[in-house]
């Protein structure tokens, strides 16, 4: 399922596989590493190997972690808006799987928008591709609720 008929699935399957196991992204690391160096550890005077952990950080954890969640969309709005779009669909799927049988779809559209995970990137179309997402999800809802049915 993808947001834009025509997405090409490998874009899923990359976002997929930074959300889900980090550490095997070569360019992931080395942009973790650098952005590191250049912002954070300078002003904190941290040392590099003990922040890097950031790299090997748990399944999901840019929905839990606003550190993980800034370096992965930062790291993915370089590459381009459909990166970025199929993060935050990846992560609105799976919060909406955890909730949808609690909640009606309004209050789960509700609680997706109030989430946000934007993160203070300094990308401004950030807010418009996770709208896009939610929109996408609003669209088709039934289809979503009836595949986690299974």
């Amino acid at each position: 399922m993808g947001i834009k008929d025509g997405d090409p699935p490998d874009i899923s399957d990359y976002v997929n596989k930074l959300i889900d196991t980090p550490e095997e992204i070569v360019e992931y690391k080395r942009f973790v590493k650098e952005e590191i160096e250049r912002s954070i550890g300078k002003k904190l005077g941290a040392n590099i190997n003990n922040i890097l952990h950031f790299v090997r950080d748990k399944h999901n954890s840019g929905r839990r972690r606003r550190t993980i969640t800034y370096l992965q969309l930062l790291f993915l709005s370089k590459k381009g808006r459909e990166y970025v779009k199929a993060w935050y669909l990846h992560h609105a799927l799976d919060y909406m799987m955890e909730i949808h049988k609690l909640f009606d779809k309004r209050e789960v559209i509700r609680r997706l928008r109030e989430k946000k995970l934007v993160a203070n990137v300094d990308e401004t179309n950030l807010e418009k591709d996770l709208n896009v997402v939610l929109d996408f999800i609003i669209n088709n809802w039934d289809e979503i609720i009836n595949d986690f049915r299974g």
